[in-house]
C-alpha cells in the first residue's frame, strides 16, 4: 500500500490539476479520474499477483525451513522451477540435506566407531520391541579395552577399533548395535532359551576374542557378556540396557563362563562393587593393605632364593581380603598405578628391613600388571623407591605375563632391557595359561619362567599335565631358564615335577603367603624343615 501511494498518488494529483485547468465540466473530470483510478488499481493488483508468483518458492523455503528448525523433518522445496528461484531452491535443499545428514551423524553416531550411540540405538531396540520382535539385548564388554590407550598410537588404536566393529557387523545373529562408551558395545539379537542363548554368546564371543593385528602388534580382546531379556529384565530399550550392564559386574575372576544373565542378584551386586571401588580409594589413602610373601625353594639345595610379594586388603569390616577380590576392581577404576607404586615402595623397604634380619635375604618378586608395565613413569618410580630404601636393584624381581609381551613387542623390549641394565630379574609368569607364542618367547631375554599352577594340579595322576610340563622344561632349558612350578600343595606333585627337572618350587607344600613382620622367621624355620632327609609336609600348613 505503501509503494502504491507513492507511485500513484503523486501521479493522480498531476493528472487532475491538469484537467482542473482544462475542462470546466467537472462532471468528465470526475469520470476521467475514476478511470484513471480504477486502471490503476487493476494495474497494481496484476503486478502483485505476478510478484506473488516470482516470490512463491522464497516463501515456501521459508516455511519448509521454520518447520525444519522446529521439527527436525527434511524440508519439501520446490525444485521445478527453471528460473533463479529454481536455482536457489536446488542449492537451498542440497544444503540442507547435508547438513541435515552432519547434524545426523553428530546426534545419532558414535564418531570413533561409525555405529549408532547409546541414543540412537535406544530407539532402534524400542522399534524392535513396537514391532513385536522377541529380542534379547546383549552388553558386550572389552576388559582389557584400557590396553589400546597404553600401548597403541591413535591411528593404530582406530584401525583395531574399526577391526573389531567389522568382525561384529558381519556376525549374522546380530541385528542392532551400538558402541554407548568406550570398550562397551550393546547390540540386539534373536531370543531363545537362555541355555541356547548362552551357547550362541559364548560361540560369538570365542570368533570375537580372535587376536586383532595391525603389523608387529597384537591385541588379544577379552570379553564379557552381559544380557537382559524382556519382559521380566524390562520393557523398553532403556531397562534391557541398564540390565544387560548391571550383569557384567557380576563378574567371578575365575568364571568358566563370560555370559552373564540378569537378575536381582546382579543389581545388588553391582551396588556392592560400587561401593567396593569407593572403599580401595579410601584403603590406599588410609594404608589398609600389606604385603604377603610365599617362599620359592630351591629344592635340591634346601634353600629360599626368592619369595613373591602378594597383596592383602585387611579390611576394618571384612577382614583380610585376597587380590582376585579387588585387583580387577582397582584395574578399571585407574587406581592400579597408584596402587603398583605403593607395592613397589612397600617391597623395597621391607626388602631391606629384611636384610637386617637374614643372613641369606631372598630376591623379592613383583608382579607387574600391562598398565603399570607400560607407565613411561615405571624407570624413575622404581629408581627412588630402591633409593629411598638403600638397597640394590638386584634385591628384586618383576613377574609379568605374555599379555604385556604380545600387546606391544618392542615397547616391552626395551623396558625388559632397561630393567635388566639396572639388575632387575624379569619373570615370564603363567607360561602355558595365555596364549604361549613362542616368537614372543624368541624375542624376549627372561631370566626365568614359572608353570602356571593348573598345569602343577595333581600332575602325578594325569600323563597330559606331565607331558606339557615337560615340554616347558624341554623350552626353558634350551633358552637357558630356570623354571619355578606354582602351586605345589603335595609331595607327590613335587616329586613328579622333581623328576621332570624341574628345580625351583611355591606353594602350600611349603608354606603360605606370609606378613612381611613373620616373614624373617618362618624362611629359618622352613629352611630347617626342608633340610630334614624325611621333609614331607602336610598340605594343610
Amino acid at each position: 500500500m505503501v509503494t502504491f501511494l507513492g507511485i500513484h498518488l503523486p501521479l493522480i494529483s498531476v493528472v487532475a490539476v491538469a484537467l482542473v485547468f482544462s475542462l470546466a465540466d467537472w462532471g468528465t473530470v470526475l469520470l476521467i479520474l475514476a478511470v484513471l483510478l480504477a486502471a490503476t488499481l487493476i494495474g497494481t493488483a496484476c503486478t502483485l499477483l505476478v510478484l506473488y508468483d516470482l516470490l512463491a518458492p522464497i516463501l515456501a523455503a521459508s516455511r519448509a525451513l521454520r518447520d525444519y528448525r522446529q521439527s527436525g523433518r527434511l524440508p519439501v522445496l520446490p525444485l521445478d522451477f527453471d528460473d533463479e528461484a529454481g536455482t536457489l531452491m536446488r542449492d537451498t535443499d542440497s544444503t540442507i540435506r547435508e547438513l541435515d545428514e552432519l547434524v545426523r551423524k553428530l546426534t545419532d553416531l558414535d564418531a570413533e566407531s561409525g555405529l549408532p550411540n547409546r541414543n540412537r540405538l535406544r530407539q532402534l531396540i524400542d522399534d524392535q520391541l513396537a514391532a513385536r520382535k522377541r529380542i534379547a539385548v546383549v552388553c558386550l564388554l572389552v576388559q582389557n579395552r584400557s590396553e589400546i590407550d597404553y600401548f597403541f598410537d591413535v591411528p593404530t588404536g582406530r584401525e583395531l577399533l574399526a577391526a573389531f566393529v567389522e568382525r561384529l557387523r558381519d556376525e549374522p545373529s546380530v541385528l542392532e548395535v551400538g558402541r554407548v562408551a568406550p570398550g562397551i558395545i550393546k547390540f540386539s539379537m534373536p531370543l531363545q532359551e537362555r541355555s541356547d542363548l548362552e551357547d550362541a554368546l559364548s560361540a560369538l564371543s570365542e570368533r570375537l576374542s580372535r587376536p586383532l593385528t595391525s603389523g608387529d602388534y597384537a591385541f588379544y580382546p577379552r570379553l564379557l557378556l552381559g544380557v537382559a531379556r524382556p519382559p521380566e529384565d524390562g520393557a523398553r530399550a532403556d531397562a534391557l540396557m541398564s540390565a544387560a550392564m548391571t550383569a557384567t559386574k557380576n563378574a567371578e575372576p575365575d568364571a568358566e563362563s563370560n555370559v552373564l544373565f540378569y537378575s536381582a542378584e546382579s543389581q545388588r551386586s553391582a551396588r556392592r562393587l560400587f561401593e567396593m571401588d569407593q572403599e580401595i580409594r579410601t584403603a590406599i589413602e588410609t594404608g589398609q593393605f600389606e604385603l604377603h610373601y610365599q617362599p620359592i625353594v630351591e629344592f635340591d639345595r634346601r634353600r629360599v632364593v626368592s619369595a613373591e610379594a602378594l597383596i592383602r586388603w585387611r579390611h576394618p569390616e571384612r577382614g583380610l581380603i585376597p587380590p582376585n577380590s579387588f585387583i580387577p576392581l582397582a584395574e578399571g577404576a585407574g587406581l592400579i598405578i597408584p596402587l603398583g607404586q605403593w607395592i613397589l615402595e612397600t617391597a623395597c623397604r621391607q626388602a631391606a628391613e629384611m636384610g637386617r634380619s637374614l643372613v641369606e635375604t631372598p630376591r623379592l618378586s613383583i608382579n607387574m600388571s600391562a598398565r603399570q608395565f607400560s607407565d613411561p613413569d615405571l624407570l624413575s618410580t622404581l629408581d627412588r623407591a630402591v633409593e629411598a630404601a638403600g638397597i640394590a636393584h638386584d634385591a628384586l624381581k618383576f613377574e609379568i605375563t605374555e599379555t604385556v609381551v604380545v600387546t606391544d613387542l618392542k615397547q616391552a623390549r626395551r623396558t625388559i632391557a632397561a630393567l635388566k641394565e639396572r639388575g632387575i630379574a624379569v619373570v615370564l609368569d603363567d607360561f602355558g595359561a595365555e596364549h604361549s607364542n613362542l616368537r614372543y618367547i624368541a624375542n624376549i631375554d627372561f631370566d626365568e619362567m614359572k608353570i602356571d599352577r593348573q598345569f602343577v594340579s595333581h600332575i602325578d595322576a594325569d600323563s597330559r599335565l606331565k607331558a606339557i610340563c615337560t615340554s616347558i622344561l624341554t623350552l626353558a632349558e634350551g633358552l637357558g631358564v630356570p623354571v619355578v612350578a606354582e602351586g605345589v600343595e603335595r609331595r607327590e606333585e613335587l616329586d613328579t615335577l622333581h623328576r621332570l627337572g624341574c628345580r625351583q618350587f611355591q606353594g602350600y607344600l611349603f608354606s603360605r603367603p606370609i606378613p612381611a613382620g613373620q616373614f624373617p622367621d618362618a624362611v629359618r624355620t622352613l629352611v630347617t624343615e626342608i633340610a630334614d632327609p624325611g621333609f614331607a609336609m602336610a598340605p594343610s600348613r
